[in-house]
């Protein structure tokens, strides 16, 4: 199972409205293909989703007509929008989550370079002082 994550442009045709029929899900039953012409399966919000459902619970030798009745497909519509939406929210925490992580690298980036800074000037100031004490040293 791989997640592909494409640049962020939107399909250009994402609102149309003569789009009556959404063939982003294929049904199969049993590794044999029914359809993937679906009105209703998925919300019109989540028409950029492509994917592939294969059931078990309904018969094989299934007509349209039952599948616009079907308990079964109900179900698995129910299941599908949880599904969608769960994993949208997924990707959207792991972003999240790396932008936090960007941001504390950065931070620790930024002080250890302040440390840094701060460390070399102490030195150039202890050399300083060591440079005078000699001198006062050679001056007696």
């Amino acid at each position: 199972y791989q997640r592909r994550v494409h640049g962020g442009k939107a399909p250009f045709n994402l609102f149309d409205q003569t789009q009556n029929t959404m063939t982003n899900i294929r049904l199969y039953v049993r590794r044999v293909f029914i359809t993937d012409e679906f009105k209703d399966l998925l919300p019109r919000y989540l028409n950029f989703i492509k994917g592939v459902v294969d059931s078990d619970d309904l018969p094989l030798n299934v007509s349209r007509e039952l599948l616009q009745e079907s308990r079964i497909l109900k179900i698995i519509k129910k299941k599908l929008i949880r599904k969608a939406l769960a994993m949208i929210k997924e990707i959207a925490d792991a972003d999240e989550k790396a932008e936090e992580e960007a941001e504390e690298k950065d931070k620790e980036e930024k002080a250890t370079k302040e440390d840094s800074e701060t460390e070399k000037e102490g030195k150039d100031e202890e050399k300083g002082k060591e440079d005078e004490d000699e001198e006062d040293e050679d001056d007696d």
